[in-house]
Formats: C-alpha cells, structure tokens, sequence
C-alpha cells in the first residue's frame, strides 16, 4: 500500500485567471503538477464561466459568484486512484467584457 495513502495535505499555488482577460473563447486556466485530492473552484466574476479539461467539452459551468468543492476521495485515502491525471491542462470560458477573478485552488496528498 506503500504511495497509496497520505497522510499530509498541501496546496498547489492557486490558479487566477483575471475577468478581463475573457473573450468567449477557451484559455489555459492551470496544468496540474500534482493528483487533486480536493479542488475548490470560485467564479468571482460577473459572467457565467464555463470550466473544461479538454479546450472543447464543457464540463462545470459557474454562473457569477458560484463556488463549488470537489472531493475527490479526500476521505479514503486514494486519491491517486480517482483524480485528474497529473498534466491535465483546465480550460476557461468566459464573456469578453468581464470583472473579477476566476479562481481554483488544489489540496493534494503529499
């Protein structure tokens, strides 16, 4: 079981991507570098943004002031064994015209 259960948590450095910077097309949000064992995704923006792991499939959309947890099996100890891969690039979709700070914070296990 050696690698499979950690018992230390830490944080990757918080990914931002400025409202402003929005223009209705997908834009790199963050690459992983580590397993995401809890993400924590906030839309702080004033538009509704769409959040993607391939650049083309939507997969969570966020409307204005969203925030949402995602747990991926934090609580059993396994995280290498449902998670993003460690490369996975996420994707942004935003209104042009935007305000604010779309932002995503990774807990993995360390």
């Amino acid at each position: 079981m050696t690698g499979i259960i950690n018992d230390r948590a830490a944080f990757v450095t918080e990914a931002t991507r400025a409202g402003n910077t929005f223009n209705g097309a997908y834009q790199t949000l963050t690459t992983l570098t580590e397993n995401p064992v809890i993400m924590i995704i906030q839309n702080d923006t004033n538009s509704t943004v769409i959040l993607s792991d391939t650049g083309t499939t939507a997969g969570l959309t966020l409307i204005a002031g969203a925030r949402i947890v995602l747990d991926m099996r934090g609580n059993h100890g396994m995280a290498n064994l449902f998670t993003w891969r460690i490369g996975t690039i996420f994707y942004v979709n935003g209104t042009a015209g935007s305000t604010g700070t779309y932002r995503m914070s990774i807990i993995y296990g360390a």
